[in-house]
Formats: structure tokens, sequence, C-alpha cells
């Protein structure tokens, strides 16, 4: 019950950790896509990333981006600074209204790979790249 709590509100797990813990059981949650976590000074990409492409829709697609965006927005008070997905619009006019409302930000279409951005305020640079599947106990 505890560790459930740190998906939805505040903790005292710093931004990259909490990025971390959400690769790490997202991944079991989902047997559709896994989160790859890429840090720098000044940003924390998720890199969305399908288990199998050749049979992932856009609509499960959306909906994880959709969902994990809600619980960064709900226990850490935090919208994506860029989202960029690597599907078309299905909006044939190019609109993207009912995306900046549920994401918080216009996503960039028809991109190399899945990926929300996230401004990184603290810096934190402690490990640049993260695989859920090569992660130990200690370091979620």
């Amino acid at each position: 019950q505890n560790r459930l709590a740190y998906f939805f509100q505040e903790s005292r797990l710093s931004l990259l950790d909490y990025f971390r813990m959400l690769a790490r059981y997202l991944c079991i949650s989902s047997e559709v896509v896994r989160i790859e976590v890429v840090a720098t000074a000044q940003n924390v990409a998720l890199h969305v990333l399908p288990n199998c492409a050749a049979s992932i829709s856009i609509h499960q697609t959306e909906g994880f981006v959709a969902s994990l965006c809600d619980l960064v927005k709900q226990a850490r008070k935090l919208t994506p600074v860029a989202i960029d997905l690597a599907h078309a619009n299905p909006d044939t006019t190019g609109d993207t209204t009912i995306y900046e409302s549920v994401l918080g930000v216009a996503p960039a279409f028809n991109q190399p790979r899945t990926r929300i951005l996230f401004v990184n305020d603290a810096g934190d640079v402690s490990a640049t790249r993260h695989h859920p599947s090569k992660a130990s106990v200690s370091r979620i």
C-alpha cells in the first residue's frame, strides 16, 4: 500500500528516482510498452518503447502516454515540456486541441520515437541511462 502511494502523491523521492520507479513498475503492469529513463542536467526524457512494435496500436500508445502524464501531474505537479509521438496525428486536420487539454502540451507527431520530456530542475543525472529490466531493487 505504501509503495502504491508513491505513484499518486508527492514523495521524498527525487524526480529521477520517481521516474525510475515508474519505469520499473509500469513495465511490470503493461506488456505493451516499457520505459527507458534518460537524464541530462536540463531534462529527463521518458522514452516509451513498444515491446512488439508491429502489434501496438495508436490507442495503446496514446493511452499509456496520457496515463503516465496524469500520474506525474498528480504526484509531482509537473507537466511535460514536450511530447514526441512516433505515429502520425490521427486528426487529418492537424488539430491538437484534445492532446493539449489531456497532456498539457501539443505533441510533435511522426517523430523517431515516442518520448515525454520533463525539466530536470534538480539537475540529477546520477544515472544517464536506465533500463528497467537491469534495475536492482536498491536503485528504485
